[in-house]
């Protein structure tokens, strides 16, 4: 399903520029590029959930992936609330890498200070850092490539 499909499906760009709130020239412009931001597919999928078509969902990630997709799930599946864990074992997993303090904070954006009072059990990593610490845990790599993807920050 090609964007120029999904928006005439869905009733031309004029209908879909009154459901968004958008100029019709955006929605137009979308059917030329052949591509259609992903911060509109929601209200766009709710407007076809409107229309009784369920797989605009599925057509768009289609028409912009290029593969077929899964994506039932998405549309059924419940918020799902994920909690860390109460402590990370941060020194183990730090030598099961293989990798210095300073090495560590560095390739996964932390402080080599709040490293060494994790290890140290001086202080704990907030939530946030106890969850990307899991993630590390389990993928390392994926981290890494995504931090990578992401670029340099400045400091």
């Amino acid at each position: 399903m090609t964007p120029g499909a999904i928006i005439d499906d869905l009733g031309g760009a004029s209908a879909i520029s009154a459901k968004l709130g958008l100029p019709a020239n955006t929605v137009s412009n979308w059917k030329v590029r052949g591509s259609i931001p992903v911060r509109y597919w929601q209200g766009l999928a709710m407007m076809g959930r409107e229309l009784g078509r369920d797989d605009v969902l599925d057509g768009l990630v289609t028409a912009h992936v290029g593969a077929p997709t899964g994506w039932a799930w998405f549309r059924s599946a419940p918020p799902r609330a994920w909690h860390p864990p109460a402590q990370v074992d941060v020194r183990a997993l730090r030598i099961r890498l293989g990798l210095s303090q300073p090495a560590f904070a560095s390739r996964f954006g932390f402080s080599v200070r709040a490293v060494r009072d994790w290890e140290q059990g001086r202080r704990q990593p907030d939530p946030a850092a106890r969850t990307l610490l899991v993630v590390i845990e389990h993928n390392p790599e994926a981290v890494t490539q995504a931090l990578d993807a992401a670029g340099p920050v400045a400091a």
